[in-house]
């Protein structure tokens, strides 16, 4: 008989629940920890994070006292080696190889980092973290170059190391600029706790002295102040750092001490809190490397058998005690996490992972809500090391009034499930007929009953139904994904496949945009089955999919089959898009231009001056003389006038006289009207 897990006291305070849904768009946030306090156990020891997103001690230009800066890797912490737990040794032991020092030194300085033995005990240590490594990320340390220093700011220019680069270190020593940047933005006792060592402790840095090339840096145990120490002197401590990509953990379990947290846990022992840690804490990570369980499931009450046992993952450096679990991690509300080790993976006895009636033994159902759980293959290893786990097995449920039932199930491409029954009930009349969902070559056993849900979503290819698909008149969604080609299978199902009166929907699958296999006439099976039942007209909605941006990318149609064949099939035409052809700009019709009339300048009419007339002086008659008598002279004697002569003279004369007198009136008129236009005053000229 199975046997229910016990429940815990669901605690009063409510989280947000700290599994991560590594699925989820976009990525959920990694789990958050505080610099120079959170401890993490990995690997077998005790780290300290010395950054993280926010705030890291990589490199850069810390001297303005700014901690963080854009050079902090994403989704990750650095770590820093809490206790004295490696081999002490010297930055590099004599020989030759680097003059009467061991190893290899480009630059004949013993003090270059790379080739050292400071160096070679990193790469020994890293290679003993077993799987653990894999979530490590490799660092490439940059060097200042091959040459000594006078001033430490020298060392804020790279990674704080002589001689050769160092690619790819999985663990490293602090440099110079790292140790001092532990203290930036904190209170100096803190930094103080990080970087000391009981007296008379010092230990490594990877940075070289000022002066010469025999001296490297140490931390002295006072956590306050560094020392150059000659390479080849006594072994000082090694004290490694690295960085800890977060991406792939699932969630974090308290880890203070060998029987907290999930240490705890035994298949015997039900649930218990899973709230994110605030002491030391270890990580579960997802791995590919461990099989999703093949599970069984019964009726009421929901029970599962595991069906096919995975083996535990024996990767080299596997630690001591490591067992594997099938476990489960189940959410109420989101807000409350609680965690469970079903039964190891030696054992096939039926596990209840609850029992909505009977949660604790005691009569006690289960507390009304909206639970998800996840059943999943772990690697669980002592609380110093990670923990590892498979692709879950998710599914859905909601409680009211001491019913549940069972809303939704998704199936990843390495999990597999067998129904033992149509109905499966968390209590009486609750039933497992909701929405379903596989994925990317996952697997689906009905051994003894028709699997009838709601709705089924079906995203890639080769995934498989065994047994029956009772999907009359029930919503059945494909998702095509990028690499879908002709003759490509999304669903087959062995047994029959009633899809009668069902809606068929067409999709692209999550972040898909095109499909580069994809051709008109391509023929897609969308279900094959050993029998297809369609005793009405199934529902479908020709859509148009395209590779981008409607009606501006190459566009997917799809007509489907009526299912006569055996098999339901999508033809696709594909319609390449075109861009349309520029349009012909016919060039505005220029007139000819217009030539304006010629209008001749137009001459002001000349106004002649306006000369007023000229008044005339009063003509003075000429004053004529009185005629002169000539004096009577009397004749010589003897010498007569004659009188006619006299009178021929007189008349000339007299006529002589009048024309001088015209010609004098006329000159003085003329030039007294001349005078006058030119604006001189009249007769002030000379008068002829």
């Amino acid at each position: 008989m199975a046997s229910a897990l016990a429940l815990v006291a669901l605690p009063v305070a409510a989280q947000t629940s700290q599994w991560r849904d590594l699925g989820a768009s976009p990525a959920p946030a990694v789990p958050t920890t505080a610099v120079n306090t959170t401890q993490i156990n990995f690997g077998g020891y005790e780290w300290v994070v010395i950054g993280n997103t926010s705030k890291d001690i990589y490199k850069g230009e810390h001297d303005g006292g700014t901690y963080g800066h854009a050079n902090a890797v994403a989704n990750s912490v650095t770590l820093l080696s809490r206790n004295n737990d490696f081999d002490d040794s010297a930055f590099r032991a004599y020989g030759s190889g680097c003059g009467i020092y061991a190893g290899t030194c480009v630059g004949g300085r013993p003090n270059e980092y790379q080739g050292s033995a400071l160096q070679g005990a990193m790469d020994a240590i890293a290679g003993g973290l077993g799987k653990e490594l894999g979530v490590i990320n490799e660092r490439d340390l940059e060097s200042i170059g091959d040459t000594g220093i006078s001033d430490y700011s020298a060392l804020d220019s790279a990674d704080g190391i002589n001689g050769e680069n160092a690619g790819g270190q999985m663990l490293w020593a602090l440099s110079y600029p790292e140790w001092r940047a532990i203290a930036y933005g904190v209170g100096a006792g803190e930094a103080t706790a990080v970087r000391s060592f009981p007296s008379p402790s010092m230990w490594w840095l990877r940075s070289p002295g000022l002066t010469g090339g025999s001296l490297v840096l140490a931390g002295q145990s006072d956590g306050g102040n560094i020392v150059g120490v000659n390479v080849g002197s006594s072994a000082l401590i090694v004290r490694p750092a690295f960085n800890l990509d977060l991406t792939f953990v699932l969630f974090a379990s308290d880890a203070s001490t060998s029987s907290s947290g999930k240490s705890a846990a035994t298949t015997t022992s039900g649930y218990q809190s899973a709230a994110q840690p605030t002491a030391a804490r270890k990580f579960t990570f997802l791995t590919s490397s461990i099989a999703t369980p093949t599970l069984t499931l019964n009726a009421t009450p929901l029970t599962f058998t595991l069906a096919a046992a995975p083996l535990l993952d024996t990767t080299p450096n596997t630690p001591a005690g490591a067992k594997q679990y099938v476990s489960g991690f189940l959410t109420k509300d989101a807000t409350t996490d609680l965690y469970a080790r079903y039964l190891e993976t030696t054992s096939s006895v039926p596990v209840t992972p609850f029992d909505a009636a009977d949660s604790d033994g005691s009569g006690s159902p289960l507390d009304d809500g909206a639970y998800v759980l996840h059943i999943f293959s772990e690697e669980a290893n002592p609380y110093l090391y990670s923990d590892f786990a498979s692709h879950s097995i998710d599914f859905t449920f909601d409680v009211t009034d001491g019913a549940g039932t069972v809303e939704n199930l998704t199936l990843t491409s390495d999990s597999a499930f067998g129904l033992d029954n149509s109905s499966i009930a968390l209590l009486s009349g609750g039933t497992f007929n909701k929405a379903w969902s596989l994925a990317n070559g996952s697997t689906l056993t009905t051994t003894s009953a028709t699997f009838k849900p709601s709705s089924l979503s079906v995203h890639g290819k080769d995934n498989t139904i065994t047994g029956d698909l009772n999907a009359s008149g029930s919503t059945l969604n494909f998702f095509l994904p990028s690499t879908i080609a002709g003759t490509n299978t999304l669903l087959n199902v062995t047994g029959d496949a009633n899809i009668t009166g069902s809606t068929i929907n067409i999709m692209k699958d999550g972040g898909v945009i095109g499909f580069s296999s994809l051709s008109t006439a391509a023929e897609i099976n969308l279900i094959t089955a050993g029998s297809l039942t369609v005793s009405s007209p199934f529902s479908y909605n020709p859509v148009t999919l395209y590779a981008g941006v409607a009606l501006y990318s190459t566009a997917y149609d799809f007509a489907l089959s009526d299912g006569s064949s055996g098999s339901l099939v999508a033809t696709t035409t594909v319609t390449p898009y075109e861009p349309p052809p520029p349009p012909v700009v016919t060039p505005p019709v220029t007139p000819p231009p217009v030539t304006p009339p010629v209008t001749p300048p137009v001459t002001p009419p000349v106004t002649p001056p306006v000369t007023p007339p000229v008044t005339p002086p009063p003509v003075v008659p000429p004053v004529v003389p009185p005629p002169v008598t000539p004096p009577v002279v009397p004749p010589p004697s003897g010498i007569q006038l004659n009188a006619q002569t006299k009178a021929l003279s007189e008349a000339f004369l007299s006529g002589t006289a009048y024309l001088n007198q015209a010609q004098d009136f006329a000159a003085t008129q003329g030039i007294d009207a001349a005078l006058h236009a030119s604006g001189t005053a009249e007769g002030t000229g000379p008068r002829l």
